[in-house]
């Protein structure tokens, strides 16, 4: 595999999908991800209010092995106006850097609320970045159309971002710090008998980084009590119980398997890896 998880430009594109094994679709999506990131991070108002985090912070900022297709961002109260109009306009500001430093167009195709219930007190945004590169079909019409070349992007606005870290391979763009993301990913296991839904991904990235030599778990143990007090949330080890583990474990072999083929983790040692952290954290029994 390549050292830098994304290609950086057009030329680097062939050898970089070639040290990857993948094909050249593949390495487009995660050229304009970079692309999207450079961006974002070369607009003031974007990169003082914009801070990435997820699956792919993790694979950007910390070399996670595991491929996602969102870009997920955390914006802090009053960050972006709620406002999808203003929010789509303040992007395709900061995408017309794409043509300037990469020779490729992208713009904002959908800007979604949701919920839609303007009393809904955190928000997320869903977004589609269409894209194309000079060699596509509709570079040279694509202002006045929309295109299947997308990244998706989830913008969450009022998050709580408790601590951010500098991002080696573009220091402007803000990212939430590992304790950050770990704390996260703990309170979204915890939500998924609430939302009903299953976080098999924050399992195995949690048992990936749990045992860094340099996390500090008193960090994460105060994030993830601040980020579950906001939510409503009591906070225990012992809500880490089976039903969480059941939920977790759904679609995590065939779904790690597709994204992390080369560096699976079995879903038994991820969740003792979790259970591990969990243990080490200092928030009631």
């Amino acid at each position: 595999m390549s050292d830098n998880m994304y290609p950086t430009s057009l030329a680097d594109i062939p050898v970089w999908s070639h040290a990857n094994g993948v094909t050249t679709s593949e390495a487009n999506v995660r050229f304009m991800e970079f692309v999207v990131l450079t961006c974002i991070a070369s607009s003031p108002i974007t990169a003082s209010s914009m801070v990435f985090k997820g699956g792919n912070a993790l694979r950007f900022a910390y070399r996670s092995p595991r491929s996602t297709k969102d870009l997920d961002f955390s914006v802090a109260a009053n960050g972006l106006p709620d406002d999808a109009d203003k929010i789509r306009d303040i992007l395709n500001q900061a995408l017309r850097y794409a043509e300037r430093r990469f020779d490729v167009k992208a713009k904002c195709q959908r800007v979604k609320r949701n919920p839609m219930n303007r009393q809904a007190t955190w928000p997320t945004y869903d977004i589609a970045i269409g894209y194309q590169l000079r060699s596509d079909p509709y570079f040279h019409n694509f202002e006045t159309r929309n295109v299947a070349t997308v990244i998706p992007v989830e913008v969450s606005l009022n998050d709580l971002v408790c601590e951010t870290a500098a991002c080696a391979g573009l220091p402007s763009l803000r990212v939430c710090s590992l304790e950050d993301i770990l704390a996260e990913k703990l309170r979204s296991l915890l939500q998924q008998k609430s939302r009903h839904r299953n976080r098999f991904q924050d399992v195995y990235d949690i048992a990936r980084y749990a045992s860094e030599i340099n996390i500090d778990p008193n960090k994460v143990a105060e994030y993830l009590k601040q980020k579950s007090r906001i939510r409503g949330i009591d906070v225990r080890k012992s809500s880490f119980d089976e039903e969480t583990r059941r939920l977790a474990a759904q679609d995590y072999d065939s779904r790690i398997h597709q994204q992390a083929p080369r560096n699976f983790i079995p879903f038994e040692d991820a969740w003792q890896n979790v259970l591990s952290l969990v243990h080490s954290l200092d928030i009631p029994d």
